[in-house]
């Protein structure tokens, strides 16, 4: 009896307690280690199909084949098997004979708690007597930009013949890493065809579509580091690559590549301004219809120089009911959006002006112009001639043709300036003005600016040149061309940070080209100023910039 009381006594005591979870020490930062394996890693003469690790803890699998790299390549997927502390691997295929095969495991195994991954991801094994030991090693970079890009296969091929990477697997496989890195290891000794391409595992032949790299020349182990500069391929096959309504009166339509000498029909209409067309991209349109056609389906048809012939079918969305109140419709008003930079522009420049929509009519009337304190209708400056308003309404054309406006002005420094735009300053193909909006901006004074002269040699290259200023948002604000040695004098530019590029512009162009993998052709190199320039206020700074080329 007494025994029993002493029991309940405990449970009570027991129920009151605060139950905690367990906690204290560090964090596992370490990844699960092989404790054993069969066969043993840089085993030789293996002739099996499977291979069994065993770990010094629990862990899972993870994304495992998307993860696993084997080089040589095998033909088919691995199998796996988990058991507790072990995985066994199924090779679906016949290994050949004499050879050094790499089994990659990337981050495909990890430990069940914490997810590190496997301490030492490389097991090799080979088929033969002979382990083969050479290496070759460089990094993939952004043609463009100079960027390493992750995640690309990189292929080698005894097969050096031009036909190679697109019809047969690679003789060994690789991928880069976050700072574009590939590291082939245990190679056999020979001379090597080198890809990169987009891609998964999968993946080991070109398709003619996506980002490549390839080498100029063969390479062989033992070579110095090499480097691939990665470009997009051109598209061989040109055709609309998508449709996309946008609302009752607009749509866009995609192409695969930029167009040449485009023509543009609207098939089943004969009323030319049925349209008006902005280019987006260089491979994107945006239409705006004037008219709705009665059945809600436009069919454009696309025809360039270049093998562009297509057409595209565009269902668009319904008319909105019409509201039986005039004051429940709901209105889209006229939008403004001016380019400027923080509220300034530049006494220079021409004030630019997008709206959101094209627009059929603008009323000067309803537009004051103020300079500082001083109001002014605009439609006495149109008739003197000392403020010109260039309407943006062609057919054809990019944002500021078809949908906004360019001012003309002799603006004075350091001064105030705003446009008042009125309801009925704008009225669009639809009916639709615009509400009360104001643009206002101010100059700087020449003392606010900077100026930059840059001497610029290039050695190791004669040809046309390229150089760019690029704003922080990578943005060309400024372009020069010249073939010898050049200095070049910007003698008025805002306070900024800037970064300069050079273009080998090999074609002459005035454009940087990408490679062509068909035609034997790399894309035209780029250069890199090492670090950001600082204009400053008042402040003239002089550069010069050696750059020694690779061609």
């Amino acid at each position: 009896m007494r025994l029993a009381i002493i029991f309940v006594l405990f449970i009570i005591i027991s129920g009151c307690a605060i139950q905690e979870p367990i906690s204290g020490g560090p964090k596992d930062e370490k990844g699960p280690r092989i404790v054993k394996s069969v066969p043993k890693n840089f085993s030789r003469n293996f002739q099996g199909n499977k291979i069994l690790l065993v770990f010094d803890e629990y862990v899972e699998l993870n994304q495992f084949n998307q993860e696993l790299i084997v080089s040589p390549p095998l033909e088919y997927p691995v199998e796996t098997k988990m058991r507790g502390k072990k995985l066994e691997i199924i090779l679906e295929d016949s290994l050949k004979s004499e050879t050094t095969y790499n089994f990659n495991f990337g981050l495909g195994i990890v430990d069940f708690t914490e997810k590190n991954p496997l301490d030492s991801n490389l097991f090799v094994l080979s088929t033969g007597e002979k382990m083969d030991s050479l290496e070759i090693w460089g990094w993939a970079v952004d043609s463009y930009t100079n960027n390493p890009i992750e995640n690309l296969m990189v292929l080698l091929h005894h097969d050096t013949s031009d036909t190679s990477v697109y019809t047969n697997p690679p003789s060994y496989l690789s991928r880069t890493n976050a700072f574009g890195e590939f590291h082939f290891r245990y190679l056999r000794e020979g001379r090597y065809a080198v890809y990169a391409l987009e891609g998964g595992p999968g993946q080991n032949t070109y398709r003619g579509a996506g980002l490549i790299a390839y080498s100029d020349t063969l390479v062989s182990p033992g070579m110095d580091s090499l480097k691939l500069r990665v470009f997009p391929s051109p598209d061989t096959i040109h055709y609309i690559s998508s449709t996309n309504p946008l609302s009752p009166y607009s749509f866009s339509i995609g192409i695969q590549k930029e167009p040449e000498g485009l023509e543009i029909n609207a098939l089943y209409r004969t009323d030319e301004d049925f349209y008006v067309v902005e280019e987006i991209e260089k491979d994107s349109l945006q239409f705006w219809l004037t008219v709705r056609p009665p059945n809600d389906t436009v069919a454009i048809h696309l025809m360039d120089t270049i093998g562009l012939d297509d057409t595209a079918l565009v269902v668009l969305p319904e008319l909105p009911e019409k509201p039986k109140r005039k004051k429940d419709k709901e209105r889209k008003p006229i939008r403004f959006n001016p380019d400027l930079r923080s509220g300034v522009l530049d006494y220079f420049d021409t004030l630019r002006i997008s709206l959101n929509r094209p627009f059929s009519a603008m009323n000067p009337d309803s537009i004051q112009f103020i300079i500082d304190k001083d109001t002014f209708e605009l439609s006495e400056f149109l008739k003197d001639s000392i403020l010109k308003v260039i309407e943006g309404r062609a057919g054809y054309g990019g944002e500021f043709e078809v949908r906004g406006l360019e001012v003309v002005y002799p603006w004075k420094q350091n001064t105030s300036y705003k446009f008042i735009l009125f309801p009925g300053a704008f009225i669009d193909y639809y009916g639709e003005t615009n509400d009360t909006d104001l643009i206002r901006f101010n100059t700087l004074s020449f003392e606010d600016y900077g100026s930059l002269r840059l001497v610029t040699n290039v050695v190791g290259y004669e040809g046309n040149k390229l150089i760019e200023l690029l704003d922080k948002s990578g943005s060309i604000f400024n372009r020069y061309n010249f073939e010898d040695a050049a200095m070049i004098h910007y003698p008025l530019i805002a306070p900024m940070s800037l970064q300069v590029r050079l273009v080998l512009d090999k074609n002459g162009n005035g454009l940087w080209d990408t490679g062509d993998l068909q035609k034997g052709i790399q894309p035209e190199r780029v250069y890199y100023y090492d670090e950001p320039i600082d204009v400053r206020v008042n402040w003239d700074l002089e550069m010069e910039w050696n750059v020694i080329t690779d061609e």
